[in-house]
């Protein structure tokens, strides 16, 4: 049977799926369910299309990108097609006493969070994009990247591949990580970097919370300037000559020493820098750009320009002999809060790009 709704939809109606023309999407009800069509998660002048697999009686706790309260199961999926930072949502198993449905919209998915975040529930139903990497092909210490667009995946390495941030017209390259759950009395944060940039305050790395938009930040890489909280220590520290360079930044918060590296010598390093601070969970981290607002507000000429690799978070202090040693480990070493790898899964959704190394740095 065919209708047109209000809105202008043509809905088919079977017993086993819904099909709507509002812009080309397909929706079949099962065990999995799939919003499909032949351009998985595609948009073009006229119409959008993605596919999704439902995980039932599951939700992913993580916070949401936006909140609705619908009248029907398939609008959750149409404005998660219409809204470009959404991969997934949870969407009521139930409707409530108006026959409404409470759809959450995400700004990641199940193949970027940790297992445990998808959770069992009675009350919602998971629904994510389909992965090219839901069969897992890639070998062991390998990462599947997929690609969305085209419907395929890449297996790659991580100390094997570097990222690239090559956007220099606008404030598009960048990697988003979102609902960290640490809380830092003390870090270690290394990255390698490659830029020629002598023009920019390009910003490598950025957290933000809701409370303070720059709690932890490594800005400028003209004269690196090391902010915990809002408050900053330069450095005296720059990196634009084109070569690989391993950075380095370390703070505790009992005598507020802190300390940095260039190429694994302690180049500055003080005391009294935000004494009895705790740097707090539920933020919102980005590589490429220096945040203004909560994940957003970006800045071009604070934009990176260049390669960065080996990014490693720690919630300790490394000693000085250890920070030497990753001049050449070759990306051995795997951060406790955040590894390189990471960072390349979180990629899969940036304009970035990911380039292989035929050697390590430097």
């Amino acid at each position: 049977m065919a209708k047109v709704s209000k809105l202008g939809w043509v809905i088919l109606q079977g017993t086993d799926f819904v099909m709507i023309w509002a812009s080309l999407i397909f929706l079949r009800f099962g065990n999995p369910a799939f919003l499909q069509s032949s351009l998985p998660s595609h948009q073009s002048r006229n119409f959008s299309s993605g596919t999704f697999t439902r995980d039932v009686n599951r939700q992913l706790a993580v916070t949401k990108l936006k909140s609705f309260v619908l009248d029907g199961q398939v609008k959750c999926g149409l404005r998660c097609i219409g809204e470009p930072q959404c991969l997934s949502y949870n969407l009521a198993a139930h409707p409530d006493s108006d026959g409404l449905y409470q759809c959450d919209l995400l700004a990641t998915d199940k193949y970027r969070e940790k297992a445990e975040d998808l959770e069992t529930s009675d009350a919602f139903h998971y629904y994510s994009l389909w992965s090219p990497c839901q069969q897992a092909p890639c070998q062991s210490k390998e990462i599947c990247i997929p690609d969305f667009q085209l419907n395929t995946f890449q297996c790659v390495f991580p100390a094997q591949y570097s990222l690239a941030f090559r956007n220099h017209t606008g404030t598009s390259s960048y990697v988003i990580i979102r609902d960290l759950a640490f809380r830092l009395k003390a870090f270690t944060l290394c990255l390698w970097m490659k830029t020629d940039d002598r023009e920019h305050a390009g910003t490598p790395f950025s957290y933000s919370t809701t409370w303070k938009d720059n709690e932890l930040l490594l800005y400028n890489y003209q004269n690196f300037g090391v902010y915990v909280h809002g408050n900053y220590r330069k450095t005296n520290v720059s990196a634009t000559d084109g070569r690989w360079h391993d950075i380095c930044a370390t703070w505790e918060n009992n005598a507020g020493h802190w300390q940095m590296f260039k190429d694994g010598d302690l180049i500055v390093e003080g005391q009294d820098f935000e004494t009895g601070h705790v740097i707090p969970g539920g933020g919102v981290l980005v590589l490429g750009q220096e945040q203004d607002e909560l994940g957003g507000g970006f800045d071009l000429s604070q934009s990176f320009r260049g390669q960065m690799t080996g990014v490693q978070l720690w919630n300790f202090v490394l000693p000085r002999d250890k920070i030497k040693q990753l001049q050449t480990s070759c990306q051995n070493a795997q951060g406790n809060v955040l590894a390189w790898s990471d960072f390349i899964k979180a990629s899969s959704t940036s304009e970035v790009s990911i380039v292989s190394m035929s050697s390590c740095p430097p």
